[in-house]
């Protein structure tokens, strides 16, 4: 699986809240970081579909759509730079990626909203402090 492949299974995994998918694109002990509204968020993996799952996103939600604006490997670290747009406000996140048995794994998602967009004001409330 490439990395383009992998930004498409992380968004799949994302607007559906979707454990399978999300097993098959990030790494077991992953990490997701976000920040919006100047409140900083971490969680784990399993914690954030369930969080992903109750938003309840259609698959095609009109106004949403997201770009890959970079991607690149170096041996077996790869990054991925993805924007996503929504009627309500956008999300930059960075991935870093490991190729782990010959498969891309992300290690960590770092996010960034603005506006209202949907993907981070829902996580639980865990901030810097925790």
């Amino acid at each position: 699986m490439d990395l383009n492949m992998v930004a498409h299974g992380v968004i799949e995994a994302v607007l559906h809240g979707d454990p399978a998918l999300a097993r098959e694109v990030f790494h077991p002990e992953a990490t997701i970081t976000g920040q919006q509204d100047g409140i900083l968020i971490r969680c784990g993996v399993t914690e954030y579909m369930e969080v992903c799952r109750r938003l309840r996103l259609p698959r095609r939600r009109p106004g949403h759509r997201y770009r890959i604006l970079l991607a690149e490997t170096e041996g077996p670290v790869g990054i991925l730079k993805l924007a996503e747009t929504y009627p309500e406000g956008e999300v930059i996140s960075y991935m870093t990626l490991s190729k782990v048995n010959g498969r891309w794994l992300v290690n960590n998602r770092t996010l960034h909203g603005t506006g209202r967009a949907p993907l981070l004001r829902p996580l639980p409330a865990r901030t810097q402090g925790d």
